[in-house]
């Protein structure tokens, strides 16, 4: 018989796969891949596998898995690769309500660097040179500093940069990575690099930071310090939408992950509601919800997806719009104190908050598509860009659609995902957000937060707050934390990831 023919591309392929993913399981199929593997494609397989374990969105899968009772046995894996024999630090050890990245990575980090090593004895490239992405700069971009360390001592180049003209400086810089600015500056990294841009690390750091006259003339080499001043001086721009071209918030906000709450003008609303809707009044509004949407469904909870974040599912009611529009409200009344609404006892928050697409919301879909011209894996057509002149000029994709609406006090808890857009159609929002360095996921609801201590409250206190209103278009950075609360009787918005 002849000998079966080897696809050693696939196999390739097959070990680097395993090599990035953190179970045991997939730690014994790597060891038996990798055995099978000729001498000569190993080096080639550890290579993808190092890029592919660092490219992975680690801090959003662990942060949000340490909140869920499903935790147990990924948490256990990841414990026993990095050699903490299954001991979770104190504050995690039962199930918590709120999780920062940073604790997060306490968990998993060591489990990262260990695999990172093991790729490293394999001689893998630790430049990955021809790859889009640098192992250094995916640590920069997360904070993971333990690994960081262990590329640099492994000649990683610390100059290096990628198609943007950034190294990995910048992005942590960008990231606000204090503890990791100061881990590549001390590595000779250059403060003063341009990227393609023409903006130095220094430069990234006084655009994003709001600081005292006396620290914005300190030598470069202070970045670190900048990065670690009080979080009340960080500055969340406001502009008005005029103001805003393409050019601009690709590079001053998009490039930068900088968030900016882009104030409505009459462009702004204007240029997110068709001419059609326009002429035939549509406001978003119950009525026109009912005529036109009044058969989407969603599993309506106290915060969004709520059993992604550890909330009892039984809690979770699934209702079409026209039943939860139909639902008798609670009247509620303003607090001076505290986060500013006074929630009647007993009461829940329910919120509908759910993804569009053609297949699940095919109402919702026709709609966003009309009204605001809106379809996943179609180009952004908000903040910037013109819908009466065709979306045609763009960069942007959509890659995923939500809707919501919700009552006075209803609202989602800190958490954090890929850049966003989230435009308000009627109602007003408060926001707090925190940068990536100091993110979160939660399941408490920003009014329960107030009758918490500890980690959770303090995210709150020292977070940026601003108010959105009706028409005003917030740019939310990938990783950037944040959380809502919607302060008004019927509040609707579209929001958007891109890429």
């Amino acid at each position: 018989m002849p000998e079966p023919v080897h696809d050693i591309a696939q196999e390739v392929r097959d070990v680097a796969v395993t090599a990035s993913t953190l179970t045991k399981d997939a730690e014994k199929e790597f060891g038996r891949l990798l055995a099978k593997l000729p001498q000569n494609e190993r080096a080639l397989a550890a290579t993808d596998g190092l890029i592919g374990l660092l490219a992975e969105p680690l801090s959003y899968d662990f942060t949000r898995l340490l909140l869920n009772s499903v935790r147990a046995q990924a948490v256990d894996d990841v414990l026993e690769l990095g050699g903490l024999q299954k001991q979770l630090p104190d504050n995690l050890r039962s199930l918590p309500a709120f999780c920062s990245v940073a604790n997060a990575r306490t968990v998993y980090e060591p489990a990262v660097d260990k695999r990172v090593e093991f790729l490293l004895e394999l001689d893998a490239d630790v430049n990955c040179e021809g790859r889009p992405q640098r192992p250094l700069m995916c640590c920069a971009m997360n904070g993971w500093v333990r690994t960081a360390r262990r590329l640099l001592a492994a000649k990683a180049d610390v100059l290096l940069c990628d198609a943007s003209g950034s190294a990995a400086l910048h992005y942590a810089s960008i990231h606000h990575e204090a503890e990791m600015c100061a881990l590549l500056l001390a590595a000779r990294a250059d403060p003063s690099k341009k990227d393609g841009y023409g903006r130095s690390a220094w430069d990234i750091v006084k655009t994003v930071k709001s600081c005292c006259l006396p620290q914005m003339h300190q030598l470069p080499a202070s970045i670190p310090e900048v990065l670690q001043a009080p979080l009340c001086s960080w500055n969340i721009l406001q502009l008005e939408a005029r103001s805003l071209t393409q050019q601009r918030f690709i590079e001053d906000f998009v490039a930068l992950k900088r968030p900016v709450l882009i104030k409505r003008g009459g462009r702004t609303f204007q240029s997110v509601c068709s001419e059609d809707c326009c002429r035939s009044g549509f406001s978003w509004q119950r009525e026109d919800l009912l005529r036109h949407a009044s058969e989407a469904r969603a599993m309506a909870s106290e915060i969004p997806y709520g059993s992604d974040f550890g909330v009892d599912p039984s809690v979770e009611q699934p209702v079409t719009l026209q039943e939860f529009l139909s639902a008798p409200s609670v009247k509620r009344r303003r607090s001076t104190t505290g986060l500013g609404i006074h929630e009647p006892q007993q009461k829940k928050r329910m919120y509908f908050f759910v993804a569009v697409d053609d297949e699940a919301q095919p109402q919702l879909s026709k709609l966003f598509s009309k009204a605001l011209h809106l379809v996943v894996g179609g180009p952004l057509t908000f903040p910037c860009f013109d819908v009466s002149s065709g979306p045609s000029g763009s960069p942007f994709r959509i890659t995923t659609l939500q809707f919501a609406v919700g009552e006075e006090g209803s609202g989602s808890p800190m958490h954090f995902h890929q850049d966003a857009v989230n435009l308000l159609l009627s109602g007003k929002k408060r926001w707090w957000l925190q940068p990536p360095s100091l993110a979160a996921m939660s399941r408490l609801h920003p009014l329960d937060v107030q009758r918490c201590d500890g980690e959770a409250l303090q995210c709150y206190d020292t977070a940026c707050v601003l108010e959105q209103e009706v028409g005003d278009v917030m740019y939310v950075p990938d990783m950037w934390g944040h959380a809502i609360l919607n302060l008004e009787p019927h509040t609707v918005c579209a929001a958007a990831e891109f890429a």
